[in-house]
């Protein structure tokens, strides 16, 4: 009999469940990363107009040679394949005449302009 006035009760059998055992992780041990100092770019600050003008008549493939001219002796001037003679100021390019040849007898080639101002080209690339 139990203590509290009632009949004998029969203890049920505790169940025991057991679960399957869980597949424990692999644990792979890697080789640490070597680190690595960033990379300098060399970062290209943006031309201007002059520049790029100036850089493509020093480099251009469509630039024959540089010209000189005793009274403008800081103009930069340039010859190009085609025959023009340009003239680059500040961030501009002027036509200032074109190399055909010569109408005069003892010069075998002259720079025209569309004023039909000649200017004669001796022996030795002088100007005559």
């Amino acid at each position: 009999m139990n203590r509290a006035g009632g009949g004998t009760a029969i203890a049920a059998q505790p169940v025991v469940q057991t679960q399957p055992e869980k597949p424990k992780p692999v644990v792979i041990a890697e080789k640490p990363k070597e680190v690595t100092q960033p990379k300098q770019v060399l970062v290209e600050r943006n031309l201007t107009r002059e520049e790029r003008i100036q850089q493509s008549a020093q480099y251009d493939k469509n630039i024959a040679s540089d010209a000189y001219f005793r009274d403008d002796p800081k103009g930069k001037y340039y010859l190009t394949v085609k025959g023009n003679l340009v003239q680059v100021e500040r961030d501009k390019v002027y036509l200032v005449a074109r190399l055909v040849r010569s109408n005069r007898s003892g010069y075998k080639m002259m720079l025209t302009d569309n004023d039909k101002t000649n200017l004669y080209i001796g022996n030795g690339g002088c100007f005559g």
